[in-house]
């Protein structure tokens, strides 16, 4: 016997149910197409993920949001950069009066060797 064509079988449970949403706009719906193609997500797993997120912060339950966690991999990166950039100038700041202590010492040795 011939397999039927469509889609495939699911697990019976109760994501796997679809649903129709009724009065998205165009301009959300292409939004939402887009974030999820840039979180490399399906468009249910991106859906689900933020209306579950967005419940939870209405309802003032279920888990932390992303801002209660604290800051993104982004972010820290961003924050490291600057603080990494700070450093640098620094170091080098020293390192100019390091030099700066050890001319002077070598002229110092200079004068008293040649008298």
């Amino acid at each position: 016997m011939a397999k039927k064509p469509g889609r495939p079988k699911t697990v019976n449970d109760a994501t796997s149910s679809p649903w129709t949403i009724r009065g998205v706009n165009h301009e959300t719906r292409e939004a939402v197409k887009k974030a999820a193609k840039k979180e490399n997500i399906t468009l249910g797993e991106y859906v689900d993920r933020h209306l579950l997120d967005a419940s939870h912060e209405t309802l003032g339950t279920g888990t932390k949001t992303k801002k209660e966690i604290g800051p993104t991999v982004e972010e820290m990166m961003s924050d490291f950069i600057k603080e990494f950039a700070t450093q640098k100038v620094k170091m080098e700041e020293m390192a100019k009066e390091m030099k700066e202590v050890r001319d002077y010492q070598t002229k110092s040795w200079l004068k008293k060797l040649t008298g």
